[in-house]
């Protein structure tokens, strides 16, 4: 017969997971009336199935089962130091080597010494939650000392609301080492499961109330010793201020005054905590709501603008039409029925004001691949000039030259920097001032419109007119 005998020494934690419900971990009898925690010793015992994991232990013991009995002594909610004995019985297996002694089945038998760490609650019976242990020891296999680490996980479920025990399943695990032997050196592992045994509690009040159950009239899961509104059913809606109890809410806006900015006035809800919860406020009474008024000092009108949203009606260019239907907003003008023209300055042999820009019913053409304006164009060029000089809104404008995209782009930029000289040339000779005339090049960066056929790039290939600079009706520069 073949005995494997093992001796363990374990050194392992057991620490509670405090749940979020409270940051608790000790109360004293003053801040809780009724309720005394103390620490008191607990029994373990388990039993199960064992085999052997690697060879050649899995081959020559087969399943058997085995055992375990500790004493608990906790140092805190969250963690216990702990000792004990465990047996393991092994069943024959396959027949080893030649070389080796048959034998009919194996044992194993150790003493433990260690921690354990297990979950915690304040509000669930102390025997209730996740636990797990882990440690070192040595182990007697024969006549042979070897090292040995080992580890266990489980939960627990406590056996009634009185009561002081519980069970749960568990999985174990022991490593032997064999440093020492020649003749057979590989390490033993063998893995546990079974069910695990507790009795006792590490918190009680039986001191104050005499009893250590976890009575809980409004089923919400939180003991009646704990509940702050043992009547009244508390669950995803718990107040974290008050354990056991409702969230409140006094003002019926459906967010709970814990998150409510304004608890006493019903309000909407809103991503900011300074005013989740509160009334939306219309400081200048205009009927627009201050977290949608542009202007919420001044009384204003409501409009699909965000930047303008409540703000007073402006007339920026003075001409008493007011911006939100002026499509000329920058430049004095007349009022028209057509919104595109509205507030512009009136059109003139075909030239008119859109906006900041000057548009065109034709097009300045240029000889090919030159800065020279075809003659033909010469007229075009000549009524601008006349609308801008019979306009005295417009201070200044701005000839942009812009081209397609054949050729390369430094070419580009400088044949449309002097296409808007060229322009400008012509404007200064048909009476407008030098001065009120400035230039810029964008080659073939902003083109009107996408394509290489012909008609497009003839499209991108112009000047623009833009009025950078405007007075208003009084002759104020804006």
């Amino acid at each position: 017969m073949k005995r494997l005998s093992i001796f363990g020494l374990l050194l392992l934690p057991s620490v509670a997971l405090a749940d979020d419900e409270t940051s608790v971990a000790k109360r004293s009898f003053e801040e809780n009336p009724g309720i005394v925690y103390t620490l008191k010793p607990r029994v373990h015992a388990s039993l199960g199935a064992a085999t052997a994991l690697s060879a050649p232990q899995n081959d020559e013991f087969s399943w058997g089962g085995g055992g375990s009995l500790l004493l608990e002594v906790p140092l805190a909610n969250f963690f216990s130091v702990q000792g004990g004995i465990n047996s393991y019985f092994l069943s024959n297996g396959e027949a080893p080597a030649a070389r080796f002694k048959d034998h009919s089945y194996g044992t194993s038998h150790g003493a433990l010494l260690g921690v354990r760490v297990q979950q915690y609650s304040n509000y669930k019976p102390m025997t209730q939650g996740v636990w797990a242990s882990l440690g070192v020891g040595v182990a007697f296999t024969g006549d042979l000392v070897r090292p040995t680490l080992g580890a266990e996980v489980g939960y627990d479920f406590p056996l009634g609301t009185a009561s002081k025990a519980a069970m749960g399943p568990v999985l174990g695990y022991t490593w032997v080492t064999q440093p020492d032997s020649n003749v057979r050196p590989e390490d033993a592992h063998l893995i546990f499961f079974g069910i695990h045994f507790v009795y006792g509690t590490r918190r009680s009040d039986e001191d104050s109330l005499k009893n250590t159950d976890c009575t809980d009239r409004d089923a919400d899961g939180i003991c009646d010793a704990l509940d702050k509104c043992p009547d009244t059913t508390a669950l995803s809606n718990a107040d974290p201020e008050r354990p056991g109890c409702p969230r409140g809410d006094k003002d019926g806006d459906g967010i709970f005054d814990s998150e409510d900015a304004c608890p006493d006035d019903a309000g909407v809800r809103t991503g900011d905590p300074k005013t989740n919860g509160c009334p939306r406020r219309d400081r200048d009474n205009d009927t627009v709501f201050d977290d949608e008024d542009a202007c919420p000092e001044e009384p204003g009108i409501k409009t699909k603008d965000p930047a303008t949203n409540g703000c007073p009606r402006r007339d920026e260019d003075e001409d008493t039409i007011f911006d939100d239907e002026d499509a000329c907003p920058t430049v004095p003008g007349v009022r028209t029925t057509d919104p595109a023209t509205n507030g512009c300055p009136p059109s003139k042999d075909g030239i008119r004001l859109e906006g900041d820009s000057i548009s065109l019913d034709d097009v300045v053409q240029f000889e090919r691949d030159s800065p020279r304006v075809r003659h033909v164009s010469w007229g075009l060029v000549q009524k601008v000039a006349g609308f801008i000089s019979s306009t005295p809104g417009i201070l200044v404008v701005d000839v942009q030259g812009h081209a397609d995209e054949s050729g390369t782009p430094e070419h580009n930029l400088k044949l449309s920097q002097d296409r808007a000289d060229s322009v400008k040339a012509l404007l200064v000779k048909f009476g407008v001032d030098n001065g009120r005339i400035t230039t810029h090049a964008y080659g073939q960066m902003k083109p009107r419109v996408q394509g290489k056929q012909e008609t497009v790039r003839g499209q991108n290939r112009r000047v623009e007119f833009v009025v950078v600079k405007a007075a208003k009706s009084g002759g104020a520069v804006k």
